[in-house]
């Protein structure tokens, strides 16, 4: 809904601005002077301001000085109401940075387009600025992409050249191409929190079949690099083919490896990744007795700052993620802990 502030001395004049633009479906709040208006503006953000010029305590004119000096305020349209026609208030008001003059006595559907298109300017001229941003960003990233991931591909590289000239121990090697793995994770975990905004939150088909194969890969994937023999209970439940968001791959492969990480050994991990009511829920446990304090602290999808920059466990950022995708479109998700038993649960809703 659109919504206006109307700042008006004259009661006849103001209520009658009011219930014409309740009627073409307008939130209005109203004002007799700049200073009443001020006040108003504090809890409420309108579309377009229409102000009288001749009003006590705060005219027209000092109302508007005010407005252009404010952050919050300079980028809203302005309408200016006046009796007098001279030239010189008409320009001293558009100076002052008023959209639009209109003089009394006026035709309610003269003053209900001139709203309507001072709103829309702002509409086009936001709509524009937000796609130069957009372009502007994807391009620093681009270019941040390439920079990031040339020097890591050149170390890729000269490993590869090292063993072609001479032998490498195996669990150098091992732990070169670990740590690369890692850093290359980060890097794209920091480019996907980036582009969190820009995600597409599209349903997209996908299988039981491959999702079974993505979480056996990822479960391969974690376990060599971790000195635990964990028992892996999975238990999953989905159709045939279903419908799912596009960012699933993401929750599962960063919820697989951060209970991977927590684990204790010789315990056991349950993945429970089902279709309930035609939503797709995941659920995944693992036994911790070794916590990072910030555990303590996690009420119910409340995640403070220090666990996702808990560097030991390298596993915040994941998490992170995980919330403000859940955040974003309206998923559930939390982390509860009962003595040693962490379980996660992400609900991705078909209805939202």
């Amino acid at each position: 809904m659109k919504k206006i502030l109307v700042v008006e001395d004259d009661i006849l004049i103001k209520d009658n601005i009011k219930e014409f633009f309740e009627i073409n479906d307008f939130q209005v709040k109203c004002a007799s002077n700049g200073a009443d208006a001020l006040n108003v503006l504090e809890n409420f953000t309108p579309d377009v301001i229409v102000s009288d010029m001749m009003m006590p305590n705060m005219d027209g004119i000092e109302l508007l000085e005010k407005l252009r000096e404010n952050k919050s305020t300079n980028l809203i349209p302005f309408l200016m109401l006046t009796a007098r026609a001279e030239n010189d208030v008409k320009r001293k008001s558009m100076n002052m940075g008023a959209d639009d003059y209109i003089t009394k006595p006026f035709e309610f559907n003269e003053l209900y387009d001139a709203v309507n298109s001072q709103i829309k300017k702002k509409s086009q001229v936001k709509q524009h600025i937000t796609e130069e941003s957009l372009s502007n960003i994807q391009h620093l990233k681009n270019v941040t992409h390439h920079e990031i991931y040339t020097p890591i591909n050149v170390l890729q590289n000269i490993i590869n050249v090292i063993k072609i000239e001479s032998a490498i121990d195996p669990e150098v090697e091992s732990i070169f191409n670990h740590s690369l793995k890692r850093l290359k994770k980060t890097l794209n975990n920091l480019m996907i929190l980036s582009d969190v905004q820009e995600l597409n939150n599209n349903f997209t088909h996908y299988t039981s079949t491959y999702i079974n194969k993505f979480i056996n890969d990822s479960i391969i994937d974690n376990i060599k690099h971790i000195n635990k023999d964990l028992k892996i209970n999975r238990n999953i439940n989905l159709p045939a083919e279903f419908f799912c968001r596009e960012y699933v791959l993401i929750v599962l492969a960063e919820l697989i490896e951060i209970v991977f990480k927590l684990s204790d050994k010789n315990s056991q991990v349950n993945i429970d990744f089902e279709n309930l009511n035609s939503n797709i829920k995941l659920e995944i446990t693992c036994n911790a007795s070794i916590l990072p304090n910030p555990f303590s602290i996690i009420d119910t999808f409340h995640l403070k700052p220090e666990i996702y920059l808990n560097e030991h466990q390298n596993m915040g950022l994941g998490l992170y993620i995980i919330s403000t995708l859940a955040n974003k479109y309206r998923d559930d998700f939390k982390v509860e802990i009962d003595n040693n038993m962490i379980k996660y649960t992400w609900i991705c809703y078909s209805n939202h």
